[in-house]
């Protein structure tokens, strides 16, 4: 796994943030819960993720019902504090009202 400098801020505040808040099963999200998810979704990650590499988000695109699945290179838990432009990019392609807009694009891999 690499260790960016994105991944190692990330990886600190969570660990302050799991010592203060303490994680909680009720906030574990379980496999039927990902299958219950039906508007269109757009899953941003990083090939890097701390939490499930990037097998696990495979498996949560496969879950999905209808999902639009991103990973970046060299990012981990927030891909979007590497390049914030591409993701705004990204998440108004997939907000775009018209779906004929998101196709043409080509940026979405579905």
């Amino acid at each position: 796994m690499k260790y960016t400098d994105t991944m190692r801020h990330e990886v600190r505040g969570i660990q302050k943030g799991s010592r203060w808040l303490r994680f909680r099963p009720e906030f574990t999200l379980t496999e039927w819960d990902f299958h219950k998810v039906t508007p269109p979704t757009l899953l941003l990650r990083g090939e890097d993720e701390p939490f499930g590499g990037p097998e696990l988000g495979r498996w949560a695109a496969t879950a999905v019902k209808n999902v639009a699945l991103q990973t970046f290179p060299e990012s981990g838990h927030l891909p979007w504090l590497h390049n914030p432009e591409i993701h705004t990019s990204l998440v108004c392609i997939f907000l775009a009202p018209n779906e004929n807009v998101r196709a043409e694009s080509g940026a979405l891999k579905g």
